[in-house]
């Protein structure tokens, strides 16, 4: 039964920490994190940093704010730190409908046999948004090589991806880039020309600035 001597505020107050601790409960669904066992000789396995920072999860149907997260490259799972800040939880993946870390925001996709049958199951890093929108599918893997020692090296390989006219096509090179901008073929050149844009040097720079360029022209 409820306390009768207690102030409204005072049950009001209870009430939002009650619904507040079960939601943030559905965050923390998961399993623990196993650690890799042995150090890495070159590379590390997470996104960009190999410690956790604050960022925002779309759990479940939730979103949460504020949140500690790990994001490792080679299994592709996304790690955050329990309220302690002390347990290390592996979220499950199909749960997860977003996340933003370190400046980026990653998009759940699946594929099926329609927009996104062209693309493999996974986060995307959103890196423009527009008519036509620029992702990236962001992977490493562990390699191990035996001289004197065992050693163990990441490699980073990232994939990238247009979604135009309700499909996901992979850029596989600054060709297969343009080919998808050939209605405003001679604006984009003059835009490269101009901006000193180099594929080789800069490509994701090169397919980001080129993207919004043509969003801009395709208004």
């Amino acid at each position: 039964m409820p306390d009768s001597s207690l102030s409204p505020a005072a049950k009001s107050a209870i009430s939002f920490y009650s619904t507040t601790l079960k939601e943030q409960l559905r965050l923390y669904n998961g399993k623990e994190y196993q650690e890799y066992i042995l150090p890495f000789d070159e590379g590390h396995p997470y996104f960009i940093q190999t410690n956790f920072n604050k960022g925002t999860i779309n759990y479940d149907g939730n979103t949460y704010s504020d949140v500690s997260i790990l994001y490792n490259l080679v299994t592709d799972e996304v790690i955050i730190l329990n309220a302690s800040q002390v347990l290390k939880i592996q979220l499950l993946k199909e749960r997860i409908k977003a996340f933003s870390v370190l400046g980026h925001t990653f998009l759940h996709l699946e594929p099926d046999t329609g927009l996104t049958k062209n693309i493999t199951s996974g986060f995307y890093d959103i890196l423009t948004v527009g008519k036509t929108s620029l992702l990236a599918r962001r992977t490493k893997n562990i390699q191990t090589y035996t001289k004197q020692k065992l050693e163990l090296k990441v490699f980073e390989k990232d994939h990238f991806y247009l979604k135009k006219n309700n499909t996901y096509i992979q850029i596989r090179g600054k060709k297969s880039l343009l080919e998808q901008f050939d209605d405003k073929k001679k604006e984009i050149q003059q835009y490269i020309k101009q901006n000193n844009l180099n594929y080789r040097r800069a490509a994701e720079n090169f397919m980001i600035k080129t993207t919004e360029y043509y969003n801009q022209l395709t208004k």
